[in-house]
């Protein structure tokens, strides 16, 4: 452990948050900017000595680099060559949420934000494809404006299941695994973090520690006892303080058997979102016993106490006067009324007149009069309902109109998005989902339009670049909200070959967005998403003019032609003068030539600080105040560079900067060097940097030692990346 006042590389260590499994994490703060803070999750030295702890350290950093969700800590850089390696992520300011439980549970409102947001991250998560594996309150962190971050993802990058119960298994990791996990090479990792997520769940309710872990016997026969425990253990439930469908939904997420188990994480956020947001049992004070207690000592008889309001009568036969949880100003008692006599219940329901029939217009119910008598006949049977002089028979049809929501895979969460149900425009509820409304069982035909401008604009006649999908969905009989999962192709990027009017000898530049691309002649080719573009051309320096370029929606290779037009200047050959004669002076000796001139970089090399810091002088609009006041660059670049002169000490490699700067930089040099170029590993100078920018086709490109990673907004700084042109 490293002690208040060390240094880990630019860091200064303030105090140590925790530790386990490979490493420890420290609170730090920048030694030349006291106000930036860090959260620095260190390699212990003992595991840096292993190659493939390392590789393990460097894949965590790997996965969390490339996630981009408010409720998940972010990584902002990671480095290997230090003493010792470690990771460098966002400082959240704030408690675990295991430490806050141990003040009891959460408030109602509070409880179902805590769950929404953990439900979020974890589904997120999910959909790239990646398992935490490890979701326990100790990995959630709670700041102070209610918004919470999932961290420690030392368990994700585990592709051995066998690994999992070794050494990275902690006390705490164990009581939120699932019964399963005591043969880990049959376990389904998703369904371990609904598991897990679930228990999550019902302490944030509760209060209480599900499953502590007592202190009788060796670690593995505390685990193993654990274990035991939960594979005979029914499936958790908050208790009767709260709604069935929370309830529900608890004992689906946390019940032994994995087949029986909920398959998703989003489908409880959806869930969850659909839900009243009250307490639903009876009126009074429920106690739940300390969690803090039972952290110490186990199961003791502390309690602490959660306040429960009663539930307003529910169901089509609710008596007239009930008050709604939303009427209701304060908690009343709600005492059960004695069962009345039929001709009490006769006088309480008799209307003056006959009453209306709310039947939904999809409904098939068949209605008919008889002898005076409205009947509805359903299969079910009959029900009586007095009305004067005459009977009513009516039933709710068993399959009667049920709350339906649409939930869109496959997208990115800003796309815009329209859809249709049944000729019926319906506006999303969050990025993705959409409520549906009540409708009778049956299929129904969905219209899904993505991209920008679309929504609108396919009310009439959709544009070139939308993709435009027809379906359809079912609604099946029964109770509560049903979701209905419809995976959806995103756009993809196209590769557009453009023809203008230039003449073949004329070099002139598109500029689309933050980027430039040079092009010599009539022709050129970019890659882009499907959408109408507007684009600037420039040659010579002179004004720039608007094209506009639309890219429609498909794959392959897209052929098209610029509206942009050069007329080459006539210009008259100059007149051929015969060089003078000059007599060499035999008293001068012949100039040296170097035999090995300077390159800028070499072929193929790491630009290095000296380099940059050279251009840099040539290219004053690119150095760091410059380029953050025009918005060409984040707070974090060029960090600790003043003006072209760079930290005192730095050399080696240049890093620090974005793709806007690495493709200026290596504009004359024949472009940034290629993702699938050698080499793939590197080691030229010095202490090598951790990522490289590079391109495939125009595409930016981060690559690792490892591999590829995803792709990064253009203006982002990456901290650790060098920069390589392609010669």
């Amino acid at each position: 452990m490293l002690n208040p006042g060390d240094l880990i590389d630019i860091w200064v260590v303030e105090k140590a948050l925790g530790s386990g499994g490979m490493g420890s994490v420290y609170r730090c703060h920048n030694r030349n900017a006291t106000r930036i803070l860090a959260a620095i999750k260190t390699l212990d030295i003992g595991f840096g000595k292993s190659k493939g702890a390392e590789e393990r350290f460097i894949r965590e950093a790997e996965i969390l680099f490339q996630l981009d969700h408010p409720n998940i800590v972010k990584v902002r850089n990671v480095r290997t060559e230090t003493a010792p390696p470690y990771l460098e992520m966002e400082f959240v300011e704030g408690e675990s949420l295991d430490r806050r439980l141990e003040s009891g549970a959460f408030p109602v409102e509070s409880a179902f934000e805590v769950m929404i947001q953990l439900a979020d991250a974890v589904a997120y998560l999910h959909d790239k494809n990646i398992r935490h594996r490890d979701i326990k309150p100790a990995n959630v962190l709670m700041r102070s404006d209610g918004r919470l971050k999932l961290v420690d993802f030392g368990l994700a990058m585990e592709a051995d299941a066998s690994r999992l119960t070794q050494a990275g298994m902690t006390f705490g990791t164990v009581s939120y695994a699932p019964p399963e996990w005591i043969a880990p090479d049959t376990m389904d990792p998703v369904r371990w973090d609904v598991y897990a997520t679930g228990v999550v769940f019902w302490e944030v309710l509760t209060g209480q520690v599900a499953f502590p872990v007592s202190n009788n016997g060796s670690a593995r026969q505390q685990a193993l006892s654990v274990i035991l425990q939960k594979q005979n253990h029914e499936p958790l439930d908050p208790g009767p303080a709260y709604h069935e469908p929370l309830r529900h939904l608890i004992r689906e997420m946390t019940t032994s058997n994995p087949e029986r188990r909920l398959d998703s994480v989003a489908t409880a956020a959806s869930r969850l979102r659909g839900m009243e947001r009250t307490l639903a049992g009876p009126h009074g004070q429920t106690p739940t016993p300390s969690r803090g207690s039972q952290l110490a000592q186990g199961r003791n008889s502390e309690h602490t106490w959660m306040d429960a309001t009663p539930a307003p009568p529910s169901g089509r036969g609710a008596v007239a006067g009930a008050v709604s949880p939303l009427q209701r100003a304060t908690p009343q008692p709600a005492p059960a009324p004695a069962r009345p006599s039929p001709a009490a219940q006769a006088e309480t329901l008799r209307p003056t007149s006959m009453p209306s029939l709310d039947v939904e217009p999809r409904s098939r119910w068949p209605w008919f009069a008889a002898g005076g008598v409205l009947l509805l006949a359903v299969g079910f049977g009959i029900a009586t309902l007095a009305t004067g002089g005459a009977a009513v028979l009516w039933m709710q049809s068993a399959d009667g109109p049920r709350e339906t929501e649409l939930a869109l895979t496959g997208l990115p969460a800003d796309l815009e998005t329209g859809v249709w149900i049944d000729g019926k425009s319906v506006k999303p509820s969050t990025p993705g989902v959409f409520p549906v409304g009540s409708l009778p069982p049956g299929e129904y035909p969905v219209r899904i339009v993505v991209g920008e401008g679309c929504a609108a604009a396919c009310e009439t006649e959709c544009p070139a670049w939308c993709g435009d999908t027809t379906c359809s969905i079912t609604v099946e009989p029964g109770e509560g909200v049903q979701t209905v999962r419809q995976a959806v192709e995103a756009p993809t990027a196209r590769t557009v070959e453009f023809t203008a009017k230039v003449p073949e000898n004329i070099d002139w530049t598109l500029f689309i967005g933050d980027l430039s691309f040079p092009v010599h002649g009539p022709k050129g080719q970019v890659t882009l998403l499907p959408g109408r573009h507007t684009v600037q051309a420039t040659h010579n320096g002179e004004p720039a003019r608007s094209v506009e370029l639309v890219v429609p929606w498909g794959t392959g290779t897209y052929v098209t032609t610029l509206d942009y037009e050069v007329v080459a200047p006539v210009v008259a050959p100059p007149p051929v003068v015969d060089p003078p004669k000059i007599k060499p002076d035999p008293k001068t000796p012949p100039e040296e030539v170097d035999p090995n001139p300077p390159t800028s970089g070499g072929p193929g090399k790491l630009v290095t600080v000296k380099e940059f810091a050279r251009w840099l002088s040539a290219h004053p609009e690119w150095q760091r105040d410059a380029a953050i006041a025009a918005e060409k660059a984040d707070a974090a670049y060029l960090e600790g560079w003043d003006g072209a002169n760079p930290p005192a000490g730095v050399k080696g490699p240049v890093v620090g900067v974005n793709w806007i700067v690495a493709n200026i930089y290596c504009r004359d040099r024949d472009g940034l060097a290629p993702v699938d170029a050698e080499p793939q590993k590197w080691s030229e100078v010095g202490s090598a940097p951790s990522f490289e920018l590079r391109v495939a086709g125009k595409k930016p490109v981060l690559l690792s030692g490892m591999g590829e990673l995803p792709p990064f907004s253009r203006k982002d700084t990456i901290p650790g990346g060098g920069l390589r042109c392609a010669r």
